[in-house]
């Protein structure tokens, strides 16, 4: 990393974008999502292939070794484009993604503003994964709807400086209304 400086530098070191963590439930057809804001887990739920997809047949190209065929949809108050595999039979992708016949490889916004593309696949064993809300490690979680957690995380970035320095007492200086964001969901 010798020699790299300020965006270089930040985006050579690896970091997580996301803090949700989403839990896929296809036997119900929902999802559970947990999140982090303000020192509190949130616990949210929302319905899973919420996706109205439009298959472009004559549109195809490789992703990571893989053919694949381009959707779209309006999604969350967002115009995605999807390249997804029919060899990997898998209804499913990145974040809320799924739905389509085949797994989605790369998915990105217009603008590209969010973009989701696969790095790697691997075989791994067929282990169950569940997830109780009822379970002791999640009493942590205070339970929310998808709207309030999304208001509440808009409120928080666009008065973050505020915040911060009212519960550190440290000022990092700038201005709270300088500061613009375009959640990934913006409805």
């Amino acid at each position: 990393m010798k020699g790299l400086k300020g965006r270089q530098l930040r985006n050579a070191i690896p970091h997580r974008r996301m803090t949700a963590t989403i839990y896929k439930n296809y036997p119900q057809g929902e999802m559970t999502i947990t999140d982090f804001l303000l020192g509190q887990y949130y616990l949210y739920g929302d319905s899973l292939n919420a996706q109205e997809w439009n298959m472009e047949n004559d549109s195809t190209k490789m992703v990571l070794g893989h053919e694949c065929q381009k959707a779209t949809c309006c999604f969350r108050g967002r115009q995605w484009t999807a390249w997804f595999a029919l060899d990997v039979p898998v209804s499913d992708g990145p974040w809320k993604f799924c739905g389509l016949p085949g797994l989605i490889m790369e998915v990105y916004d217009r603008g590209k503003q969010y973009y989701f593309c696969i790095n790697g696949m691997q075989q791994v064993s067929a282990k169950t994964i569940t997830f109780e809300v009822q379970d002791k490690e999640f009493k942590r979680f205070q339970k929310t709807t998808r709207k309030d957690f999304l208001q509440l995380k808009y409120k928080y970035l666009k008065n973050r400086n505020s915040i911060n320095e009212a519960s550190t007492g440290i000022s990092l200086g700038g201005s709270d209304e300088a500061l613009k964001y375009d959640l990934i969901e913006k409805e």
